[in-house]
């Protein structure tokens, strides 16, 4: 149509004022939940995630809705915080596990984010690092995230 739009130069950073604002916010949004939750930068992945998820749960926008509620509708599950301690049913295929038939039949964790389906809406999964594995590690890439159902018994400490 002959029609020219706004566009920015090529690397050059100042142009493009807006996406570099948002990767601003999420750079230190990700460096904070990570500070705060006392976890190495090895977890820079898993707290990016869960800030960008967080943030769409929870920043309310100039509609007076979520990013999350824009797209989806209402969030169903919790906002927990990235690196929070929670307790989680272990199951390994398909059964529970039990130390001690009295003892409890929970285990601690670590809140690392939401599993979410392609196209960003939550699977009802949260993902968990089991907190005496991490402890025992000698590397943290021996530690593998979790996926638990929200339903099962996950809850803050």
């Amino acid at each position: 149509m002959g029609a020219l739009s706004d566009t920015c130069t090529p690397h050059v950073p100042q142009t493009n004022g807006i996406a570099e604002n948002c990767v601003r916010k999420i750079k230190e949004g990700t460096a904070c939940c990570l500070a705060q939750s006392g976890l190495s930068y090895h977890f820079w992945d898993e707290a990016t995630q869960c800030f960008a998820y967080s943030r769409n749960i929870t920043d309310i926008l100039a509609n007076g809705r979520t990013a999350y509620q824009n797209r989806f509708g209402n969030f169903k599950g919790h906002f927990i915080p990235f690196g929070a301690l929670v307790h989680y049913m272990p199951i390994e295929e398909g059964q529970v596990v039990r130390e001690h038939p009295i003892g409890p039949k929970t285990r601690d964790g670590i809140f690392m984010g939401y599993a979410a389906r392609k196209g960003g809406s939550w699977s009802g999964d949260y993902l968990v690092l089991d907190a005496e594995k991490l402890h025992n590690a000698d590397y943290v890439q021996q530690c593998q995230l979790l996926r638990y159902k929200a339903v099962s018994y996950t809850h803050l400490r």
